[in-house]
């Protein structure tokens, strides 16, 4: 779940200050298995996700007390489970386990500093970790936490967290470390459904049984020619969504929001994907929610059948039909081969088939569409419409691909290689383009350019698909003086092209709007080693030891020249923050927006109890600051080239 951490849900702050929009933009980590890795043995890879800019606490405060933190939700989880064994159910608060089932209430307390600032909600104890089962309100929902995550669980099993605990990682990410269900530990971010943390307790612990309750639709699948049925075909669940609050109110939101991804995640629960199985009458039971409206449920249904062209719609509970045929088309066998630059065959490739965009008849529909696609549906996505694998003679093959289909987008994937981009030819007899020269003349994979491919080819299983060798990223971090620094932070951050589904399939092939954000330090040699399979426009910063922020901004392609970053003296920045009277304000977060004619978004850190703040390693040059705080409206400052006195800022209460 995507919650507020002082208690409420992010729904109640959004729709108070929606203008916060375009600051607090929802930030989603690209998936690694898509981009890079650190060569071993010289830049290392931590692979922990952080914020840019500034000198953190030292490494080793910094896993004390994360250690700490660990052993505090175990302890907790525990005595939740004590409770629950005792009185028949879980508590309303953590402040109830208190003293009979925790004796020592310190335990509710992080040994970090920052929690107190988003302090989770307690009536009667100082509690630092997020309770998802708590007894207040979800929102504006009728429904507790407790009983949303009740349903959630009925999904997703025991993997929900009960314990979430935000005071470390990424502040924009919003990096969670979590408790499950199940008592079992693993990290995300505030999107926990999607993490690989989550997905490996579903391997171990499998999904729940799912809704047994609630609105569901018998479906008949049936064949075109003579009606009859479709014994085994296999219908999938995709894009499966729990919204607490009806789509008058969720459009409302979107719109203040900004954007359909981050409005919804203020009012939004993911559900996992399910495949099931029509049975000899060729009927299967979809479900759609729960039974309590709201949450009301949205889901994707396709139906594969081998032979048959593949049927997909969008439903959403409450305008759903109780019943409905789909009556399946004989579908085209298109196939070919995927090889690399040398022409020979890659075993265990991937060809992803996408079809035209979704499209929305009515209005009704096209509701149904938005809310239930990807979050900028509103475009009308690409619709993917089979994935297969390549053979050990780099074969593949699709069985379900609609006879009539022109405009077929084909995204083709192979471990180290960069990713392929191809479009079925508008003209039959337009020729197959040839590959562009190996050093730096892939296309970029996200502008819209893709290569041709003949759709007699396709149908004669005869097309090929070559791919690039991966792309080698190297980051050269250089003192004043031009030597190398080893051993310094990096952080990569910017826009990388591909989020995943709860599966950890590709979601938004060419899409450029999710956030990356991973650390790394360089070897001896002052260097970073990264492979990329994909194009990327890259942010590369770092802060070394008694030197200025530096960074550089790249669009990462094949053949691209070393990345250079060459630090510089510091310039030392100051802030005071005050009220209207003059008060200083405590925990005010500071964060470096703009640089010159560059936007970036690193956060600082925040202001002590005189409402102080330093910054001892600012670049040189006009530098934009933002101040923020729950209460105050947000302030921005930019600072000219020579400012050196302190800066003097006042907020006003919202």
């Amino acid at each position: 779940m995507s919650y507020d951490p002082c208690g409420r849900s992010r729904l109640k702050t959004w729709a108070r200050i929606p203008e916060l929009a375009g600051l607090l933009g929802i930030i989603v980590a690209l998936e690694l298995s898509c981009g890079w890795a650190a060569e071993p043995g010289r830049g290392t890879n931590t692979n922990v996700p952080g914020a840019t800019g500034g000198r953190s606490p030292a490494a080793d405060q910094e896993a004390k007390d994360k250690e700490t933190d660990q052993d505090h939700l175990h302890r907790i989880w525990k005595a939740l489970m004590a409770y629950k064994k005792a009185k028949g159910r879980l508590p309303d608060y953590l402040s109830d386990l208190v003293p009979e089932f925790l004796a020592d209430k310190a335990v509710l307390l992080s040994p970090c500093k920052d929690w107190k600032l988003n302090r989770p909600a307690d009536p009667r104890l100082p509690v630092a970790y997020a309770y998802e089962f708590r007894a207040d309100h979800y929102g504006d929902s009728t429904l507790s936490f407790r009983e949303v995550m009740e349903e959630q669980m009925k999904e997703f099993g025991p993997v929900v967290p009960i314990l979430r605990c935000f005071a470390h990682g990424d502040a924009r990410t919003r990096d969670s470390m979590n408790i499950a269900y199940s008592g079992d530990y693993f990290e995300s971010q505030s999107h926990w459904e999607a993490s690989d943390g989550a997905r490996a307790l579903i391997a171990k612990l499998g999904l729940g049984p799912g809704f047994d309750q609630g609105e569901f639709t018998t479906l008949h699948i049936v064949n075109q020619e003579n009606g009859e049925v479709i014994a085994g075909a296999e219908v999938r669940l995709t894009r499966r969504w729990l919204y607490m609050l009806p789509l008058p109110d969720r459009e409302a939101i979107a719109r203040a929001a900004g954007s359909l991804e981050t409005g919804r995640s203020f009012y939004a629960l993911a559900l996992p994907d399910r495949v099931l199985k029509a049975d000899a009458a060729g009927t299967v039971r979809v479900p759609l929610g729960p039974g309590k409206q709201p949450p009301s449920g949205v889901v994707t249904v396709s139906v594969i059948q081998p032979g048959r062209s593949v049927q997909r719609e969008t439903w959403q509970q409450g305008a759903a039909p109780k019943e409905a045929t789909w009556r399946l088309k004989a579908s085209s066998t298109m196939g070919g081969v995927v090889r690399n630059r040398d022409g020979a065959p890659l075993a265990g490739a991937e060809v992803m088939i996408f079809g035209p965009p979704d499209s929305a008849p009515d209005a009704g529909a096209a509701a149904a569409a938005h809310v239930a696609t990807p979050p900028d549906a509103r475009t009308f996505l690409p619709q993917l419409l089979d994935t297969c694998p390549t053979d050990t003679a780099g074969r593949w093959r699709s069985e379900i691909v609609p006879k009539d289909s022109t405009s077929l987008r084909f995204r083709v994937r192979a471990s180290n290689f960069w990713y392929g981009n191809y479009r079925m030819a508008a003209e039959e007899n337009r020729p197959q383009e040839p590959l562009p020269p190996a050093a730096g003349g892939v296309p970029p994979q996200n502008d819209g350019s893709m290569m041709d491919v003949r759709r007699a080819a396709l149908l004669a299983q005869e097309a090929e698909f070559r791919l690039e060798p991966e792309a080698d990223v190297i980051v050269l971090l250089r003192g004043p003086d031009g030597s190398p620094l080893g051993g310094e932070e990096v952080t990569m951050s910017g826009h990388g092209p591909e989020p995943t589904d709860l599966n950890g399939r590709s979601t938004r092939p060419w899409s450029t709007s999710y956030r990356v954000a991973q650390k790394m330090k360089t070897g001896s040699n002052g260097k970073i080693f990264m492979k990329m399979r994909d194009a990327a426009e890259l942010t590369f910063s770092a802060t070394p030891k008694n030197l200025a922020l530096v960074l550089q901004t790249v669009t990462v392609a094949p053949g691209m020249p070393v990345i250079e970053l060459k630090a510089s003296a510091p310039r030392l920045i100051r802030a005071r923050v005050h009220d209207g009277d003059g008060k200083p304000v405590e925990g005010v977060k500071l964060t470096f927006i703009g640089w010159a004619d560059r936007a970036v978004e690193i956060p600082l850190g925040v202001t002590n109890e005189k409402g102080e703040f330093a910054w001892p390693s600012a670049p040189a040059g006009q530098l934009g600051l933002t101040f923020q705080k729950r209460g105050f409206a947000p302030s921005t400052e930019w600072l000219p080239v020579e400012k050196t006195e302190p800066v003097d800022v006042e907020l006003r209460p919202q």
